[in-house]
């Protein structure tokens, strides 16, 4: 019953077109759905381009992995969604664009360390969605702190109590370097933008970005303002 009101809940999202799914971000949840049928998979870095529809992957995640994933079905109080970011606005758009049945497990950086841990610490058959990977993810900062006292720095921790990690992110940074160390338990997911999309660099190339100017009006030389 419970699995039949988060898929209708994310359908109302995308007809009333408040989340909406696209072609390219069912092909990458189907991607992700795939290789999380590998048992031995339990960290997956989605690499997609900033503004290319984290949020609609993130729904069409959730959709096909309560659809498809028959042989260890998820309990709806399992699956998160969280964030190294510092943002209530984050939390609210997030809420807004998912579908209710999870809002009360989005947590961003403010909420990791007590009530993300306290409230997953002893679940197994998690699933894991983490937004913008590269945010406080180093060593001693918020988001290591929270994985390492849920017990998610441990590999055979994850693989014994089934809890999978999926990491959204355009620009991975060092995390990338870290994900490489879980080998044959991890893999890479690009996720290519859909119809339509202007990214950074189609900016560039079109010679539609320029070098900025000093709005300051110092003379850093001379220690003057001009």
């Amino acid at each position: 019953a419970h699995k039949q009101v988060i898929l209708s809940q994310i359908n109302a999202l995308e007809v009333d077109e408040i989340s909406p799914i696209f072609e390219n971000q069912k092909e990458c949840a189907i991607k992700i759905v795939e290789e999380l049928q590998d048992r031995k998979i339990i960290n997956i870095m989605i690499l997609a381009l900033t503004q290319s529809g984290k949020t609609g992957t993130m729904n069409a995640l959730i959709k096909n992995y309560l659809i498809y994933n028959n042989l260890s079905p998820i309990p709806i109080e399992n699956i998160y969604i969280i964030t190294g970011l510092s943002s209530k606005e984050w939390v609210s758009q997030t809420k807004i664009r998912l579908p209710k049945s999870i809002e009360d497990r989005v947590f961003h950086r403010d909420h990791l360390t007590k009530d993300f841990v306290n409230n997953i610490k002893d679940k197994k058959n998690v699933l894991i969605i983490c937004d913008e990977i590269q945010i406080a993810a180093r060593k001693n900062q918020t988001l290591h702190k929270s994985f390492k006292d849920a017990g998610f720095c441990d590999k055979d921790f994850l693989l014994n109590n089934d809890i999978k990690i999926i990491e959204f992110t355009a620009t991975p940074d060092g995390t990338i370097y870290d994900q490489m160390k879980w080998e044959d338990n991890s893999c890479k997911i690009q996720m290519h933008p859909g119809e339509g999309y202007t990214s950074c660099f189609d900016l560039y190339n079109s010679g539609r970005v320029f070098q900025y100017k000093d709005l300051y009006c110092f003379d850093r030389k001379n220690k003057e303002f001009n």
